[in-house]
């Protein structure tokens, strides 16, 4: 019983720790959605906000990735435009108005037990879709 409330108390403070800056991302990214390059590089001057990122990217409303990956290499372009809709994190998240934090599970790229922080991307009149 103790393991789950541990657990539980961990996941709030990871949110407390996370939740401010994928929001302030998320703001960022708010007038440059439909702009590739400008948007990959509002991703990657933000990048440092997050503390212990490894990955930011946005996706659209259907899972689908509009920007490059970017992380302390760079900016990888070729993931842009793959299906992420079926991703552990994606699975629950249309129609998700709030930030959260995806169950664990197992990286593809690094094989490494991971947690993506999911925020969505929102102005006034419109969703957009999420920064991961």
């Amino acid at each position: 019983m103790w393991v789950k409330q541990t657990l539980g108390e961990q996941r709030k403070l990871l949110s407390a720790l996370l939740e401010p800056s994928m929001q302030e991302i998320a703001k960022c990214c708010t007038g440059e959605w439909y702009e590739e390059e400008t948007l990959d590089t509002v991703l990657f001057e933000q990048f440092y906000r997050v503390p212990h990122i490894q990955l930011l990217y946005a996706i659209d409303k259907l899972g689908r990735q509009i920007s490059a990956n970017i992380s302390t290499y760079g900016k990888d372009a070729s993931y842009r435009g793959q299906d992420l809709s079926r991703r552990p994190y994606s699975v629950s998240l249309y129609p998700k108005r709030h930030f959260m934090l995806s169950s664990v599970y197992i990286s593809q790229t690094t094989g490494q037990p991971s947690i993506s922080a999911v925020q969505p991307v929102i102005n006034e009149q419109q969703f957009f879709g999420f920064v991961v």
